[in-house]
């Protein structure tokens, strides 16, 4: 069975993959912000289909990041 990769959107850890965490929340350890959460948001492509991403806890996802993939929120 292959492990799904999620993508973090936005803060310091932008750009990265990481497994798709059991939890909703994930704390990523920074050098100058201590921990920095992100949560999982669930957005739809064009056809409908769930993609799943990490993103800054208690924020937008960036809508530049969701256009240039053809995402909704």
């Amino acid at each position: 069975m292959t492990k799904s990769l999620i993508e973090f959107v936005g803060g310091p850890a932008h750009g990265a993959k990481t497994e798709r965490p059991r939890a909703a929340t994930v704390n990523v350890p920074t050098p100058s912000l201590g921990t920095f959460a992100y949560t999982m948001r669930r957005c739809c492509d064009a056809d409908g289909n769930v993609v799943e991403v990490l993103a800054p806890a208690g924020r937008e996802i960036d809508r530049a990041f969701l256009a240039r993939r053809g995402l909704r929120n």
